[in-house]
């Protein structure tokens, strides 16, 4: 109960940030709550001529255009998203809230105090209207809307309960399981909202992903790497792109089969994989072909390096479905050269970088380091066999 009562489940940061970025959703219905409040305000103090009702209803005004100004803040400040992860965001969120609710407990408390039917209503209506807000919006993070309602409820709970009229005892009963059920309803908003989205995630996910090797696919290469290439443009910072192509791979789906050939490409993905450790951002474009979009800042040197790791990590013999087979790799690096650069005249050197790779004896890295395509052949750690062909061990022979 505690771990969804806080949000604590471990879901994608994707779907996190939707997820607290929701809280403040329907930007439009929250500045009529702020247009009613202050339309309240003055009929308020015309009504029950009580300062402290006054003074609660422009505290209101008050806290919400300051959870607007903060929210409007730091979206300006991270325009590029990843604002709603700040500890400073969210604490000021919470601070804001909390004495939100609080102040709105002392204003329905004080209308009743003071008795003047008018003022009860509108603080209803006031209260009304910040409870459907919570339960609607502020639901999607558990850890903010309970604590909220429970500002909200738990002073009303313990003033109706003082009351010495003991028929206040039920309206302190009735507000008790009112605010039970605010809370249950809240985190089955919370439960369905993030289901909905988690659904939206594995499909995005499926729409982004090779099935077989659970690398990112074409598509979404294409996109990540014309994200990366934009902001390189724009920071003057470096930007590589590296095409590796399996030597010889025919020969294993020829003499093994397709399924043979399946659990070589998912190994050979898990190599890549192992050599990145976690960093750049690897796919498949099909077939035997792969691609690797280098991280920002990664000097064209440090790119050759790892061309040269996934060449020797190829090198060492794949022992698929009890038989040992032995493959090489070439791989094809190139570089953002100018302001003119696309992704895709990009991957083009790229692709001629290993077309080249290939024809000067494949099991190599080779990158091409200027726009009139002059290639720099950076040899990988080659066998002393020039020989490429495969190398097969059956067992028992």
């Amino acid at each position: 109960m505690l771990k969804r009562l806080y949000g604590k489940e471990d879901v994608p940061q994707e779907v996190a940030d939707q997820l607290a970025e929701m809280v403040f959703s329907a930007p439009s219905s929250i500045l009529l709550y702020v247009i009613g409040l202050i339309i309240a305000a003055p009929t308020f103090w015309w009504c029950s001529h009580d300062f402290w009702i006054a003074v609660a209803a422009v505290t209101s005004i008050l806290l919400n255009l300051s959870r607007i100004a903060v929210v409007f803040f730091f979206k300006q400040r991270n325009r590029d998203g990843g604002w709603a992860r700040s500890p400073t965001y969210w604490t000021l969120v919470h601070a804001l809230g909390g004495c939100f609710s609080l102040n709105l407990a002392v204003l329905v408390g004080r209308a009743f105090f003071v008795g003047e039917t008018t003022s009860i209503a509108l603080a209803v209506i006031v209260a009304s209207g910040y409870l459907m807000g919570v339960i609607m919006r502020a639901s999607a993070v558990p850890r903010l809307a309970v604590p909220h309602l429970l500002l909200l409820f738990v002073p009303l709970i313990v003033l109706a309960a003082c009351v010495p009229d003991r028929g206040y005892l039920v309206v302190a009963l009735l507000l008790g399981l009112f605010c039970m059920a605010c809370v249950a309803l809240s985190l089955n908003v919370h439960r369905r909202t993030k289901g909905q989205l988690l659904a939206e995630y594995q499909l995005s996910l499926l729409a982004r992903m090779d099935h077989l090797t659970g690398l990112a696919n074409r598509g979404s290469l294409d996109a990540h790497g014309a994200l990366l290439l934009e902001k390189a443009h724009a920071s003057r910072c470096s930007y590589a792109v590296a095409l590796i192509d399996l030597d010889g791979f025919k020969s294993v789906n020829d003499t093994y089969g397709h399924a043979a050939g399946d659990e070589f490409l998912k190994e050979v993905s898990a190599r890549i994989k192992a050599v990145l450790g976690g960093r750049h951002f690897p796919a498949r474009l099909g077939g035997d072909e792969f691609a690797i979009v280098f991280d920002p800042d990664t000097e064209l040197d440090d790119a050759i390096t790892v061309g040269n790791q996934i060449v020797s990590s190829l090198e060492r013999p794949f022992r698929i479905a009890g038989n040992t087979l032995q493959i090489s790799g070439s791989v094809g690096i190139a570089r953002l050269e100018g302001s003119a650069d696309t992704f895709a005249s990009i991957v083009e050197r790229a692709d001629k970088a290993l077309y080249r790779a290939k024809n000067a004896g494949r099991n190599q890295a080779q990158v091409l380091v200027t726009p009139d395509l002059s290639p720099s052949i950076v040899p990988a750690a080659i066998s002393a066999s020039a020989d490429v062909a495969l190398v097969v061990n059956r067992r028992g022979l």
